[in-house]
């Protein structure tokens, strides 16, 4: 009993001294923020790999879900904006991986902040495009020489000036005035009308055309010139100028258009001259009426500068492309007329000239002369059709017993000149004979019991001879040949 009332007296004891557990500290690395109940951005620190932000039922997770290597690659965690609606002084968890990274901060949003962060994106991608355009651009007149890619140059190239400097972009200088961006914008202008001018060759083909835009953009740039060197308001500027580029664009897609009808890629610019036209029209509209629309007010400029110099890239390709297909038409059509020339119309096979082309630099092997005996009497009993179907059929045969390596040639109505690259004389030897067995079975219109035909062949070896020589050799030796023939068989045909 006793032991039993002194565990109590312990046990209770215990109890009283045993200090209450402390509450549980914040983990490593997170962070309790409370929100202020106006809009805010939660910014996590510069070398953070990821970061979890919990606001309520609201949790969300920005940065690299793994590290590279030691470290980030790169910036990995930006901002994370808080929802709109969370009621002042709610707790924002944010959690830090690693915990050495830093702190997380909330940032109050700023229009202006973000109006500039918006519109620092927007020239970036800005430019980005128009030094992509213009590398590719250079690129391709190195291996072109196209007269039109240092014009298209020139044109992206005053873009760029104008993108740097019309909102002070580059670092030490200072926005220019308006005169200047006017005079880089006429500069610019005149890129555009020499790309033009020179991308529907105008100068060398459409003479006339030429004179008549430049006379009438000539009267324009004047004007150009007078208001953008006079000191005027911006609004008196505007109220000028606009016009002024409106008709330049017009002038040029009407000459595109009219250039069309005999010089088919100027096709390719109209999309971009399109483009130009409603970009200035908007202009004319906005400055002269109560009209705007705020997205093309605040990226009208943005908009069509890369809309404008990557169509304007697309057409050079597109020309270039059309270029090559119009060369390899050429080609094909000289290589047409080529074979024309040199080869027999009616059995495919050369003809003379095609074979002194084809043996200008052959200095040896056995040239074989046939003569066909006995075509005329096929020509004048079953007619000319039949004759020339015989003289295919001959010509497929020699293919086929000489092999697609000889050269075959028709020299003559029925004369043949057949070219091996041996001079095996035990082989020329064979080549006769089997020649004329094949071409002895040759039949006129397939009529097994009509009268054949047969071929007188000579052979001449071609080392140490010029092809005329090695022709009147193995010609005289292949009417030797017929001579023999026809005493033998009492005949003179």
């Amino acid at each position: 009993m006793f032991r039993l009332f002194f565990a109590a007296i312990a046990l209770s004891a215990a109890t009283f001294l045993t200090p209450a557990p402390a509450p549980a500290a914040p983990a490593a690395g997170v962070t309790v923020l409370h929100a202020s109940g106006a809009p805010a951005i939660v910014i996590g620190p510069r070398r953070a790999q990821r970061m979890t932000v919990t606001i309520g039922s609201f949790r969300a997770v920005v940065g690299l879900a793994e590290p590279v290597g030691a470290g980030p690659l790169g910036h990995a965690v930006d901002s994370l904006p808080v929802p709109a609606g969370v009621p002042a002084g709610t707790p924002i968890v944010v959690q830090v991986e690693p915990a050495s990274a830093g702190l997380p901060h909330l940032l109050a949003e700023d229009p202006a902040i973000d109006d500039a962060v918006t519109a620092a994106r927007a020239s970036g991608v800005t430019l980005g495009v128009l030094g992509a355009m213009l590398c590719l651009q250079l690129a391709g007149f190195v291996l072109t020489r196209d007269r039109s890619i240092p014009w298209y140059a020139g044109f992206v190239g005053t873009l760029l000036l104008i993108e740097l400097l019309r909102d002070g972009a580059l670092p030490g200088l200072r926005v220019p005035t308006l005169q200047e961006l006017a005079l880089l914008d006429l500069a610019n202008g005149i890129c555009m009308i020499g790309f033009v001018v020179s991308y529907l060759q105008l100068w060398t083909q459409a003479r006339r055309l030429f004179w008549g835009i430049a006379s009438a953009l000539s009267v324009l740039a004047a004007f150009d010139v007078l208001v953008a060197s006079g000191p005027l308001l911006h609004g008196a500027v505007e109220s000028v100028r606009t016009p002024i580029l409106l008709f330049g664009a017009v002038i040029l897609t009407i000459a595109t258009v009219m250039r069309m009808r005999d010089y088919p890629p100027a096709r390719f610019l109209l999309a971009a001259e399109g483009l130009i036209f409603v970009a200035v029209a908007y202009r004319v509209v906005r400055t002269f009426t109560p009209y705007s629309v705020p997205f093309l007010d605040d990226w009208n400029y943005e908009l069509s500068t890369i809309s404008n110099s990557v169509l304007l890239g697309v057409a050079l390709v597109m020309r270039s492309r059309y270029a090559l297909r119009q060369r390899q038409h050429l080609e094909d059509r000289l290589e047409d007329a080529t074979r024309a020339a040199e080869h027999d119309a009616l059995t495919g096979a050369l003809n003379r000239r095609g074979l002194v082309t084809a043996l200008e630099n052959a200095t040896s092997g056995t040239l074989f002369y046939l003569d066909l005996d006995g075509f005329r009497t096929v020509n004048d009993r079953f007619g000319h059709a039949a004759g020339d179907a015989m003289l295919v059929q001959v010509v497929r045969t020699l293919r086929e017993v000489v092999g697609a390596e000889a050269t075959v040639a028709r020299v003559g109505g029925d004369e043949f000149v057949v070219v091996v690259a041996d001079e095996d004389r035990p082989r020329a030897d064979r080549l006769i004979e089997q020649m004329t067995e094949a071409i002895a079975k040759i039949r006129p219109g397939g009529r097994a019991r009509a009268g054949g035909i047969g071929a007188s062949i000579g052979y001449a070896p071609m080392t140490g001879l010029t092809f005329d020589n090695a022709m009147r050799i193995a010609d005289a030796n292949s009417y030797r040949t017929k001579t023999y023939k026809q005493a033998l068989s009492g005949t003179t045909a």
